[in-house]
């Protein structure tokens, strides 16, 4: 017999997002607001490595707009969301993210 475990988390329960270095382990947690400051994703605060600048000869090359873009859709969507859920008293749906699980424990 084969089982299967499924994973879900709903947009509220998401509060940051969390990067970490893979050279040192040192992370940093951004909270899911609107303006968020990423300038200090350039490189890791413990180690230098670069984190958000794709290329060290053009600084001007990031991924800091789109994570920008991505937490101001995240705070939007779910300021929708809220909104669509305080109008139905009944009904209407309730929406989560599937998340992968850990992989030691789905080897089972």
């Amino acid at each position: 017999m084969t089982s299967q475990t499924k994973h879900y988390v709903e947009l509220t329960d998401i509060v940051a997002i969390r990067c970490e270095c893979r050279r040192c382990g040192a992370s940093v947690s951004l909270p899911v607001m609107e303006n968020v400051r990423t300038e200090g994703l350039q490189c890791c605060p413990s180690c230098n490595e670069h984190w958000a600048q794709l290329n060290p000869v053009l600084p001007h090359q990031s991924i800091e707009p789109a994570i920008r873009t991505f937490i101001g859709s995240l705070t939007t969507f779910k300021g929708v969301l809220e909104r669509t859920s305080s109008n139905q008293s009944e009904g209407g749906f309730r929406l989560t993210l599937e998340v992968k699980g850990d992989a030691s424990r789905e080897a089972v």
